[in-house]
């Protein structure tokens, strides 16, 4: 976050706790709305300069620029480990029995 940015948003906020208080003063009003309107544009902007940037900068690796398109949807990797699993009620711990049992399973579809 920039310095400009902050400033904006000290404004905003400035701004909006004296038209809280000045309910009537309608040209406060009007400059707390454009300050609002302004700064979400600039924090649009700047969310879209950030982003393009590190798109940018990580443009030759694909696993990174994922990183990047998952952080922007706010998507969270999500790892699923299986620590036993019951087959004939019979539970398998060791994870390579495990991973031929699944492999088996799915590849064999009959």
């Amino acid at each position: 976050m920039n310095t400009h940015l902050c400033a904006k948003i000290k404004l905003k906020n400035k701004l909006g706790s004296k038209s809280a208080r000045n309910p009537n003063n309608i040209s406060l009003q009007k400059r707390y709305r454009k300050c609002c309107k302004d700064l979400k544009s600039l924090i649009s902007f700047t969310k879209e300069k950030f982003y393009g940037d590190k798109l940018m900068s990580v443009q030759l690796n694909s696993k990174k620029e994922w990183g990047v398109v998952n952080h922007l949807l706010n998507r969270k990797s999500s790892k699923v480990e299986l620590e036993k699993i019951k087959y004939n009620n019979i539970n398998i711990v060791d994870k390579k029995i495990i991973a031929d049992m699944l492999n088996d399973k799915f590849t064999n579809t009959e």
